[in-house]
């Protein structure tokens, strides 16, 4: 947190039930189990935080890690009018929460990371009964969300990591 206040950034760490979300799917835990509303919940951490201290609304950013992940997703998607953007690791936006009405919907950078050696949040589909979509597809589907057009293009790699962008939306510069 010291990093944080040292450079004006306000950083809340929430906890979800029993260290889960209900990012709408049971293999994240006793929070779908008992139905919390986390949506509700993240709504009153992020007020809670704007009356503590001053907030740019744009700048609102959220990140999460495994089930946090998805819930990060969820929040983002469901939200996405409250949010700058979403960053997270090893977890899928939950097939349960897409095709909502997109009219509400406000297009919302997402930036996900997958390991292909993770056996929690597989890089492949898989288990279907637990939501396991798998990174490319759980990737499609903010490419949809943000109506991205054109093709995957790589941004950035590393050995055999790399990034990509929708066509769209990639922002080029030119030395």
């Amino acid at each position: 947190m010291e990093f944080g206040y040292a450079r004006g950034i306000l950083v809340a760490w929430p906890e979800g039930v029993e260290g889960s979300w209900n990012a709408g799917n049971s293999w994240c835990g006793a929070a779908w189990a008992t139905q919390a509303d986390d949506l509700g919940y993240l709504d009153s951490v992020i007020a809670t935080m704007k009356e503590l201290q001053v907030v740019d609304d744009s700048k609102v950013y959220l990140a999460g890690h495994s089930c946090g992940c998805s819930m990060a997703q969820t929040y983002a998607l469901r939200r996405s009018s409250q949010v700058a953007a979403m960053g997270c690791h090893a977890g899928y936006l939950i097939p349960s929460i897409v095709g909502l009405n997109s009219t509400n919907f406000t297009p919302t950078p997402a930036w996900t990371v997958f390991g292909t050696s993770d056996t929690s949040s597989p890089y492949e589909a898989g288990a279907a009964q637990f939501g396991y979509i798998g990174a490319v597809e759980s990737l499609r589907k903010w490419r949809d969300a943000n109506e991205c057009t054109g093709n995957a293009v790589e941004t950035w790699r590393s050995a055999d990591d790399y990034a990509q962008s929708c066509e769209s939306h990639v922002i080029r510069t030119h030395a």
